[in-house]
């Protein structure tokens, strides 16, 4: 079974027919490539984001070097509470265009208050 999770990243103009290798997102480099947003859901959810050392303190990554991480599925909460604790990033790069492909070793399914997603959004907002 693989232990990583690569999210290749390539450009190329409209008129081209071939792509270059711009960015790898993998193994012990992936967290470095993203910022742990850790404000409030602007959807409203019942969640909590953690920052990078709160996840890995908290379990959610089991391992900073491996670019796996989850959700809290062991605790009870209580409604009056700031919500599930969760894992949420935004890349540090912004890409105008091209062709993302994503190798993702396991995605867990819509369970215990998981939203899996992998998310392209334009113009810095929702």
């Amino acid at each position: 079974m693989r232990s990583t999770l690569t999210l290749a990243l390539t450009g190329a103009s409209a008129a081209m027919a071939t792509y270059t290798l711009q960015d790898t997102y993998s193994g012990s480099n992936f967290f470095d490539q993203f910022t742990f947003y850790t404000g409030t859901d602007p959807t409203d959810g019942f969640v909590n984001y953690l920052s990078q050392s709160d996840a890995v303190s908290g379990g959610l990554i089991p391992d900073a070097s491996v670019p796996k991480w989850g959700v809290d599925s062991y605790n009870t909460l209580s409604t009056s509470g700031s919500g599930r604790s969760s894992v949420r990033m935004v890349s540090n790069k912004v890409y105008n265009y091209g062709l993302f492909i994503a190798d993702i070793e396991h995605m867990p399914g819509s369970i215990c208050g998981v939203w899996p997603a992998y998310w392209l959004l334009g113009g810095g907002t929702w």
